[in-house]
C-alpha cells in the first residue's frame, strides 16, 4: 500500500516499542477522517491504522480519498507525512500554494499539479483526478 520507509516500523521484539496494523475496513458508524476531518459514513471503506509509537497507542481513520492523495504526494516528493498532517504537508510543499486570503480568515488554495483537485476550501480537502 505505502511506498515509504515507514512501511515497516523499526520494531524491537524485546521491548515491543513500535508496532502497528494498517488495514482497509468498513465503517460501522459515522466517523471523521484524520486528515480532512470530513465524515466517513457507515458502510464506507476507509484506512484504519492502529499502533504504538513511543509507548503510546494511537488510532487513525483515513478516508480513501485522502489515502490516494497521500500516496501521490509521497511518490511525488519521496516523503512520508505524519498521520494527521497530510494537509499541513501539502500546504508546506510546492504542491499547494495560497491563491488568496479571505477577510473571514479563510484561505483559497490552488495547485499546478495535474493529478490534484481541490474539492473544498472551507475545510481543505483534495482528491486525485481519476485519470492519474
Amino acid at each position: 500500500m505505502r511506498n515509504c520507509d515507514c512501511q515497516t516500523p523499526d520494531y524491537d521484539e524485546e521491548s515491543g516499542e513500535e508496532t502497528w496494523n494498517d488495514d482497509i475496513v468498513v465503517a460501522h458508524s459515522s466517523i471523521n477522517c484524520c486528515e480532512c476531518t470530513h465524515p466517513i459514513n457507515a458502510g464506507e471503506k476507509y484506512r484504519h491504522i492502529k499502533g504504538r509509537w513511543d509507548g503510546n497507542w494511537s488510532t487513525y481513520r483515513m478516508c480513501l480519498s485522502c489515502q490516494t492523495v497521500s500516496d501521490h504526494l509521497s511518490k511525488k516528493l519521496d516523503i512520508c507525512h505524519c498521520l494527521g498532517e497530510l494537509y499541513d504537508e501539502l500546504i508546506n510543499s510546492d504542491v499547494l500554494y495560497t491563491l488568496c486570503q479571505e477577510e473571514d480568515g479563510g484561505t483559497i488554495y490552488a495547485s499546478d499539479e495535474s493529478w490534484l483537485k481541490i474539492v473544498d476550501h472551507n475545510n481543505l480537502r483534495c482528491e486525485v483526478y481519476a485519470s492519474h
